[in-house]
């Protein structure tokens, strides 16, 4: 099954499990099998990818992404995970004075360094102006 996280209603602390919903509300089921009820929006989903430190990335997190163009040009931003329905893969989504949609697979541009630096739920200060 697939893992997911999404923050709990009575507490605002995030759980890790698997993903149902149970009477009409959103629940992440613990591996220990307790049911917390959570905050729909706060819903992702893990990825299947780890940073460089290790940490899990969900869809939602808050990345600091280091890339380059096949033709040598380093960029450094920040972008949000997101999933694309017509692709059916999941990208990171970097807006500044252009847009970029980076999957994670890109062929043109290539990933160097990706570190979860937070998510939108908590942190979306971390996201800088968007144009």
């Amino acid at each position: 099954m697939r893992e997911y996280r999404g923050e709990g209603i009575a507490s605002g602390n995030w759980y890790f499990g698997y993903y149902t919903i149970y009477d009409g509300q959103p629940c992440i089921q613990e591996n220990n099998g307790q049911l917390i009820a959570v905050v729909a929006q706060t819903v992702g989903q893990f990825i299947g990818r780890k940073d460089i430190t290790g940490e899990k990335i969900y869809e939602g997190d808050i990345l600091e992404v280091e890339f380059a163009y096949i033709w040598g040009d380093l960029f450094k931003r920040e972008g949000v995970v997101k999933y694309s329905e017509t692709d059916l893969k999941y990208y990171i989504d970097i807006y500044d004075n252009y847009f970029y949609k980076i999957g994670f697979d890109n062929e043109v541009v290539r990933l160097k360094r990706v570190k979860v630096v937070g998510n939108i739920i908590n942190n979306p200060e971390l996201l800088k102006e968007r144009h």
